[in-house]
């Protein structure tokens, strides 16, 4: 695996040079392309999400290009390519794709509409994620005041596992956040999602909430930025199952996440993002239990 990183590092620094020329090629009137190359270090703490851990040292490089257009409707392009190596287990090291467009369109003072699209290969370098996945998706940005916001979104997903094509199967979701700027660049949002996987197998189908409250704010100068977040999802399946008790009952998960994350600048081209975080899940099935902290640092790149 080592060997197929190293190779994506250096597509990605050939990908750095192209995208550099393009950049100066472009016409402003017309949008521009830019690029960015980032090397992520993780340590996660359990891995696998099993009730016993498999502790993992990963390393991510990766790299994005994206087209942005330069009038409104805006239209945004982007494409990136990660390679993800961990240690303790093989399971998560893999070459992953990702693509996506955005086209937004603001009508009137107060409404932004934006349509998206995206396509993924094994997940990106953001996640820890095996499945193929195809979506489409609609939002509407409402502003209420000068400082509140209503957002409601939603998607239709397919997610494809070519190795187990019985997990394999639609997954829709929709949203609402509240988001209430404050003054000095603070931010503070909740939110509510609801999803269904709607897998091939049965026993891989669920309904999920997500109750999410975020705060971020500038921390040691007005171009840095700390996020704080924190999740609640219970998660009921429908596939029955054998409980401490002896009885069966439907299986019923809660997760709860938390985190933190801390931008900051080098130069003007260069960045730096520290994260730390804990996942846990507690469920009526034992054998699902788990805690799973990590942290990490990325340094990331961008191509004029």
């Amino acid at each position: 695996m080592m060997k197929r990183t190293w190779a994506v590092v250096m597509g990605l620094l050939l990908f750095a040079g192209t995208a550099h020329a393009q950049s100066n090629d472009a016409d402003a009137e017309h949008g521009r392309w830019h690029g960015t190359l980032s090397l992520g270090n993780i340590f996660d703490g359990n891995i696998n999400h099993e009730v016993n851990p498999v502790r993992s040292y990963g390393i991510v490089p990766a790299g994005e290009i994206v087209f942005e257009s330069s009038s409104d409707p805006a239209f945004v392009w982007g494409y990136e390519l990660a390679a993800n190596s961990f240690t303790g287990t093989d399971e998560w090291d893999r070459i992953s794709h990702s693509m996506y467009a955005i086209w937004s369109h603001r009508i009137g003072k107060r409404v932004r509409l934006e349509s998206g699209a995206v396509a993924s290969w094994k997940g990106s370098s953001d996640d820890r994620e095996l499945a193929n996945e195809f979506g489409v998706s609609q939002r509407l940005a409402y502003r209420l005041s000068q400082s509140n916001r209503l957002v409601v979104s939603g998607a239709y997903r397919y997610k494809e596992y070519p190795d187990d094509p019985a997990t394999s199967g639609p997954s829709p979701y929709v949203t609402a956040k509240f988001d209430h700027r404050f003054g000095n660049d603070q931010r503070l949002s909740a939110g509510y999602k609801y999803q269904r996987r709607l897998s091939t197998a049965e026993r891989d189908r669920y309904r999920r909430s997500a109750y999410t409250v975020a705060y971020s704010m500038p921390l040691l100068m007005s171009t840095d930025r700390l996020a704080i977040e924190a999740e609640y999802r219970p998660q009921r399946y429908e596939r029955l199952i054998k409980v401490e008790s002896g009885g069966r009952e439907l299986r019923v998960d809660r997760r709860f996440l938390a985190g933190a994350v801390y931008e900051r600048p080098i130069n003007e081209r260069a960045a730096a993002r520290w994260f730390a975080g804990v996942e846990t899940r507690d469920s009526n099935d034992p054998d699902k239990r788990f805690l799973a902290p990590s942290f990490g640092v990325t340094i990331s790149y961008r191509v004029r």
